[in-house]
């Protein structure tokens, strides 16, 4: 007959050799690196209230810096996120943060400047111009009309738009400062409406 409490006991002892040679191996040199990256008091606190985050941190095996860790903290800690992004994830947005000025998680977006939307505006106005809501907020009843008289493709009413508007209005965001990379660019974030994110 199997004896189940038996292989639960020995599972039980094998998790805790797991966890107490993992733990054997690791140094105080390597916990400080990661509280060194933090730059504030707010960073440091979360460090220490989430051990499941630095228990991530620590054992994930992926590259960490200052921006990584700036960008995991923010949104871990923050409370417009939906849930926690795992360190892939965050090292993935900070790449695309740094190289493109530009990236997307959970609904926001995140920029350098605000020229780096317009791509973004583009796809979200297509959709949007779909929408009488959104036409009406974007144009009177007049400018419809003469849009219309003049056969304008939808193409080149999102190029009239993103020309005379400012791109931040017409995505309607409301934009925030996320954090300041280790270079001294500000990033900034806000939510954005719409179906592509």
């Amino acid at each position: 007959m199997l004896n189940t409490k038996e292989i639960i006991e020995q599972m039980k002892a094998y998790e805790i050799k797991s966890v107490e040679e993992r733990y054997k191996n690791l140094s105080e040199k390597e916990i400080k690196e990661i509280f060194d990256m933090a730059e504030n008091k707010e960073e440091i606190e979360f460090l220490k209230d989430n051990m499941d985050i630095l228990t991530e941190l620590v054992f994930g095996g992926l590259y960490m810096d200052r921006d990584i860790l700036r960008v995991h903290v923010f949104i871990n800690s923050s409370t417009d996120f939906e849930y926690n992004i795992g360190l892939e994830e965050s090292n993935e947005l900070t790449e695309s943060i740094l190289t493109e000025g530009l990236g997307i998680c959970q609904s926001h977006v995140f920029y350098t400047d605000k020229n780096k939307l317009y791509e973004v505006a583009k796809k979200v106005l297509d959709d949007r111009l779909d929408n009488p809501e959104y036409v009406t907020k974007y144009f009177c009843k007049d400018e419809v009309v003469r849009l219309w008289v003049e056969n304008r493709t939808k193409e080149d009413v999102i190029n009239q738009l993103l020309l005379t508007d400012d791109v931040e209005s017409l995505l309607e965001l409301i934009p925030a400062v996320a954090f300041t990379t280790s270079k001294g660019t500000k990033v900034y974030y806000s939510y954005i409406d719409s179906i592509y994110f």
